[in-house]
């Protein structure tokens, strides 16, 4: 998974998360939760990526030039110290109790019991 990519879906996962705490919607920061748990689970699956550069091939065909470009990928580091896509999936796992803790304070009509 790119990086970049990694930061818009943990920054979605985390305001999903947020809003739905703010306004007392525990369905909405459930799907926050299980986006930040996917996270940590792709990550941990896939490692993370970071664009280094790119590839450029030329072919000549009789109607002129057909160029393909290609990204190149370097793995991003990760220290076995402190196994970060663990303590993301982790973290969305707490995410995930806190949510069904408050849904589970709420009765069917929304309200707060």
């Amino acid at each position: 998974m790119i990086i970049q990519t990694v930061a818009l879906v943990a920054a979605f996962g985390f305001a999903a998360f947020i809003v739905g705490n703010v306004t007392g919607h525990p369905g909405i920061s459930m799907i926050g939760a299980v986006i930040v748990i996917g996270l940590g689970a792709s990550m941990m699956t896939t490692g993370v990526d970071v664009k280094t550069g790119e590839t450029r091939e030329v072919v000549n065909t009789t109607d002129g030039q057909n160029v393909t470009v290609r990204d190149v990928h370097a793995p991003v580091e990760m220290s076995e110290e402190f196994p970060f896509d663990v303590v993301i999936t982790l973290l969305g796992g707490v995410m995930m109790v806190q949510s069904t803790g408050r849904a589970a304070d709420t009765d069917i009509e929304g309200d707060s019991r």
